[in-house]
Order: C-alpha cells, then sequence, then structure tokens
C-alpha cells in the first residue's frame, strides 16, 4: 500500500506540473487562428510639392464622346498593391457637369499606346461630384509584382447639349528624372501626380526604377542646416498683396537645393481650407528688382497649412547647385497665415530674408531651415526585386548546404516558435513511468 500511495503521490505531482508548464508556455495564441496581418507599405509619390489643377479631361470629338485621356508609364521596383491621385477636381450634378471616368493598371507592352489595347490587370471607374481634397485611393485587392506598367485614366461622361461634364486630375513637379517616369495622352499638359503603396522591402533601394538600363538615380539628402531659430514671441500676418522672401547664399556645386522648412506657422487657429502660400523661385542676378522682372525657374504652392505646423517648400531636383536662389512667398488663400518672429541675428552667413522687396535683417524673423541633397548614380542589383514583403516567413525546403542535423532541429523561436515544452514532455512521460512500475519477479 506504502508504494501504491507513494507511486499515486508521484504521478500527482508529475500532472500537476505539466499542467503549470502548460500554462506558462503555450500561448494565447494558440488556442485560435492569428488575425491576418497586412503587410507593411511604403507610399512614394510621383511628384513633390503641392499639386495644382492642370490635367483637363473634357476633351470631346464632334459626336460629343469623351476622348480625354493621361497616363503614366512607370517602372515599380518593388510589389505594389494600392495607388491614388492627391486631389481630384470635377462639375458639380447641380450644374450636370459631374463626370464617370475609369482608372486602369495595364502592363507595359512596347508602347503605352499597344499597352491599354490589351486587358487591364486592375480597372475601376468611379462618378465624381465637386471637388475632393482628398483625391482618389485605388485599393486593387491583389498585389501586382515589380515591373513595368501604365496607369491610364480616362473621362467616360459625354457632352450634351446643355453641359459639358469635366475631370480634372493634379499637375505639379516630378520627383523622378525624366528616364524614370513618362507621361502623355490627349490631356497631358503636364506631368500627372499619383502615388503608389509599395510593399516595404529592405532590399530595394528605389522604388520607382528607371524605364531602361542597369543604373538609376536618387535623391540623397543631407541634414537640415537652421538659418534661424528665433524665441517665438510673436506671430506675423502675411497679408494680401505682401511678399516675403529668403535669399540664399550660393548653393555648392554638385548639390540641389531640396528644401526650405519654416519651423511653425500660424493660421489664427483655422485648420480648415484656405490658408495657403504660393512661391516663386528666381536665379539671382544682381538685385531683388532685376532678378523678379524676370521668369522664375519653379513656382509651387502649398495648400490648406494647418494652425502651427511645420511648413516645407520642396523643391526636388529642380534647383541645381553653382548660383543662389531668390524664393518669393505670397499669401494664396482666403484665410490667415503668417509667421512667429523673434529678434536674434541669421546663423548662416549671406542668407538674407526681404519683406516687400526690402531688406529685413535687423526686423523679427521667423524661424527656418534649409535642406541640400546629392543626386547619386546606383546600379541595379542583379536579382529582381522580391515581390513579396520582407517579412514573409520562408517556407521553401532547406537547401543542399543545409546539414541534416540542422534541418531536424527545432527552432527556438520563443513564444512565436513552433515548439511547446509540454509536447515534449508528454512524449517522454510513458517512459517516465516505466522507470517507476517495473514488474517484481516472478516468485
Amino acid at each position: 500500500m506504502s508504494g501504491s500511495g507513494t507511486f499515486r503521490k508521484y504521478l500527482s505531482a508529475v500532472l500537476a506540473l505539466l499542467l503549470f508548464i502548460s500554462a506558462q508556455a503555450v500561448p494565447a495564441s494558440y488556442a485560435k487562428s492569428a488575425p491576418s496581418v497586412d503587410p507593411e507599405t511604403k507610399r512614394v509619390n510621383s511628384y513633390v510639392g503641392t499639386p495644382k489643377v492642370g490635367l483637363w479631361l473634357d476633351k470631346f470629338d464632334d459626336a460629343g464622346n469623351c476622348i480625354g485621356d493621361v497616363y503614366a508609364v512607370f517602372n515599380a521596383g518593388a510589389s505594389f498593391n494600392q495607388f491614388g491621385f492627391p486631389r481630384i477636381w470635377a462639375g458639380k450634378s447641380s450644374d450636370l457637369t459631374d463626370a464617370e471616368y475609369t482608372t486602369s493598371i495595364y502592363a507595359f507592352d512596347e508602347t503605352p499606346e499597344k499597352s491599354i489595347q490589351g486587358e487591364p490587370l486592375f480597372s475601376e471607374t468611379l462618378h465624381q461630384d465637386s471637388d475632393n481634397g482628398y483625391g482618389a485611393i485605388f485599393p486593387m485587392e491583389k498585389t501586382l509584382p515589380a515591373g513595368k506598367y501604365v496607369l491610364y485614366v480616362k473621362q467616360i461622361t459625354k457632352k450634351t447639349s446643355d453641359a459639358k461634364p469635366y475631370i480634372v486630375l493634379p499637375t505639379g513637379t516630378v520627383s523622378k528624372t525624366d528616364d524614370c517616369i513618362t507621361f502623355g495622352g490627349t490631356a497631358a499638359s503636364g506631368p500627372l501626380c499619383f502615388f503608389v503603396d509599395f510593399i516595404k522591402d529592405a532590399n530595394v533601394i528605389d522604388y520607382f526604377l528607371p524605364l531602361s538600363g542597369t543604373s538609376g538615380t536618387t535623391i540623397v539628402t543631407d541634414d537640415p542646416v537652421t538659418v534661424f531659430s528665433p524665441p517665438t514671441t510673436d506671430a506675423q500676418r502675411l497679408d494680401d498683396g505682401d511678399t516675403f522672401a529668403i535669399l540664399t547664399d550660393q548653393i555648392p556645386d554638385g548639390k540641389i537645393l531640396f528644401s526650405i522648412t519654416f519651423s511653425s506657422m500660424p493660421t489664427w487657429s483655422n485648420n480648415g481650407p484656405g490658408s495657403s502660400v504660393s512661391y516663386e523661385v528666381y536665379k539671382w542676378n544682381t538685385s531683388y528688382v532685376y532678378t523678379t522682372s524676370r521668369e522664375p525657374v519653379f513656382t509651387g504652392e502649398v495648400l490648406d497649412h494647418k494652425d502651427n505646423a511645420p511648413l516645407e517648400l520642396n523643391f526636388g531636383y529642380s534647383l541645381a547647385g553653382g548660383t543662389r536662389y531668390l524664393i518669393v512667398m505670397r499669401k494664396s488663400g482666403n484665410m490667415a497665415i503668417g509667421f512667429w518672429v523673434g529678434a536674434g541675428e541669421i546663423a548662416v552667413p549671406k542668407w538674407r530674408v526681404y519683406k516687400n522687396g526690402k531688406s529685413i535683417d535687423n526686423e523679427p524673423l521667423p524661424g527656418f531651415s534649409y535642406t541640400t541633397a546629392t543626386i547619386e548614380e546606383y546600379d541595379f542589383p542583379d536579382e529582381t526585386p522580391t515581390s513579396e514583403p520582407a517579412n514573409t516567413p520562408d517556407t521553401s525546403s532547406p537547401s543542399q548546404s543545409t546539414s541534416d542535423e540542422e534541418t531536424a532541429k527545432p527552432a527556438n523561436k520563443g513564444c512565436s516558435g513552433t515548439v511547446a515544452w509540454p509536447v515534449l514532455v508528454i512524449t517522454a512521460l510513458p517512459f517516465l513511468f516505466l522507470t517507476k512500475t517495473k514488474k517484481k519477479p516472478p516468485m
């Protein structure tokens, strides 16, 4: 009896230990299937700065059929599952000028014209009634691999005797050199502003690759340089008709002036539309008056700025080094916008600030910085960029160089691994019992 009692106590202790280990070692997620997780994406724009009105699709033939279209040819450096436009404008149903348009993605086949004669990989038709400052987004519900594509947009609503429906797509300053993205179509009066949501891949250097060749270019920015950083003691409005201008030092050869950023710009509590500024960039020549009498080399606009947020003027790769630039800003919206200003001295030599054409070096100034960059060339990797997320588990068979011992060894992955200690203990349990319940020898 004592031996039997000892065994029962021992068995109870083992079972209790197993239950304790099971509770500690098996994560709750093993009890049910883990929820699906969308792959991490990286949104890459085809443009810099603020998109503006420009690509009118309301082109019609003699029968009233709409023939207005635009396209962009791009080379995706990674797989992608979504794309869109940052803004879109359209007529209103109240005056019969609202319209439908179709957006499609085609595999590139020799030419854009031949490509759009084939079957689209994705296509969707939308009805647009009035402007949309948030643009349009197209989730494809599938992932297209890295490769060359044509993004094609066409208005399909006809003209009638009563109205001329219209869709307008955004244009602006391209973020890539001409060998990376090309544009065309009957309504292509400038480059199309669009974005692509790529599946994030640590192996990809550039998500928009050149359309041909074995090398490309990318913009590598330097650390920002603070020109002025005052105590922001007062706010000054930029009134209608006022100008505020910054004159740079000479940008070094081999560099580009990439952006100028104001640390904070107030809108007097307006976080809706209307607090906007436009800007023109000139190559400096002798004097303020003479410089602004010539044609600007770059223009842009920042729309609907939010109260006290930083404001960036982004120039892309347009402003090459070897010269000084004058950047002239104006209020362009119907709501308030201005600067937080304070007293002090400019920290970077030869930079100057103007208000209404006159130097204000000895008056309170806003805080701002600038960023230069280098356009660097790189060679494509020998391998085709992966079309799967970087964190996708590897389900392939072990390579031939892997030893049998390494293949058979269970992965030690902690709570996210595939091995649970209770399984190992339970597997060994019969052997444990056998060692404790030996048969008595025959009498």
